[in-house]
């Protein structure tokens, strides 16, 4: 059964501590803030990530989730090694489909994906982490930024939704989901927001380009989305956003700006080129239908 963290009892929460603390290179990744039992038990159970475990009879796997709609994304994926994945899989997809869930979209290591395939999965893409050292520039606003805010959201999902319809990355179901992923990115959902370094880029008229940045860990933050309108790009929105936001994570001490983008997204790679962004891990995204 798939138990948010947030609500499990405490030998649950125990359990799920103990399938973390076994994997070192797990924790590193996902929870480099902690480094015992007790600090992976706070973080399960307070934090603002939507983390879960799923539970047979013991910990299945520790993942966060995020259910957009009918779809549902799976990342930070920690099965249990003594499981099989056509367990795994079908407890994950009951469980699933009782929350009226249509698809599943699953970020994992390679060594995953055959496995993953034999239960009904196909690859979509692959995914690179670049990590860049947090630093001051002085790149110039090419159109005045301001830092988006809640009634800015209804027009910020609109771009999102127009600046993904044609590009290699994931495609949005609709405006709704981009909206509901914008507000949830604000309330928390990827980390806590960090709204200086958040910015939009506008004309007169429009809202043309938006970057939307949360904090990791005190000293790592995250960029969870990135868009331009396709009638603004190749001009230095997007590169002068990611700039001046880490000119605002510097001032709180973050170290680190972290991204994942699609390995074929050409575009997006020559833009954290520039910034001196270097390659980390890799990731497959794998997809399956609820039935």
């Amino acid at each position: 059964m798939i138990t948010r963290t947030a609500k499990a009892s405490s030998d649950l929460l125990a359990q799920a501590a103990d399938l973390i603390l076994e994997n070192g290179a797990y924790l590193k990744e996902a929870l480099p803030q902690c480094s015992n039992k007790a600090e992976v038990i706070s973080e399960l159970k307070k934090s603002t990530e939507q983390w879960n475990v799923l539970f047979t009879d013991g910990p299945a796997a520790v993942f966060t989730l995020h259910v957009s709609d009918m779809d549902a994304v799976i990342d930070k994926f920690l099965p249990a090694s003594s499981l099989s994945f056509d367990t795994l899989v079908s407890s994950l997809q009951h469980d699933l489909k009782g929350m009226k869930v249509g698809s599943l979209t699953l970020h994992v290591l390679q060594e995953m994906s055959e496995a993953l395939m034999k239960n009904g999965f196909e690859k979509r893409r692959t995914l690179v982490k670049l990590v860049g050292s947090v630093i001051e520039t002085k790149l110039m606003p090419i159109l005045p930024l301001d830092s988006p805010t809640k009634r800015d959201i209804p027009l910020l999902a609109k771009l999102m939704y127009e600046s993904y319809e044609k590009s290699s990355e994931a495609k949005l179901p609709s405006v709704a989901s981009a909206e509901k992923l914008l507000r949830d990115i604000m309330h928390g959902s990827q980390g806590p927001y960090a709204a200086e370094a958040s910015l939009i880029s506008a004309t007169l008229l429009n809202t043309v380009s938006a970057c939307f940045i949360t904090l990791s860990s005190p000293r790592e933050a995250h960029l969870a989305q990135l868009f331009t309108h396709p009638l603004y790009r190749a001009r230095g929105l997007a590169t002068t956003e990611v700039a001046t936001g880490m000119n605002k994570l510097v001032k709180r001490g973050v170290q680190t700006l972290t991204v994942w983008l699609g390995e074929s997204n050409e575009i997006a790679g020559r833009l954290f080129a520039k910034l001196a962004f270097k390659r980390e891990r890799k990731l497959v995204e794998m997809v399956s239908m609820i039935q």
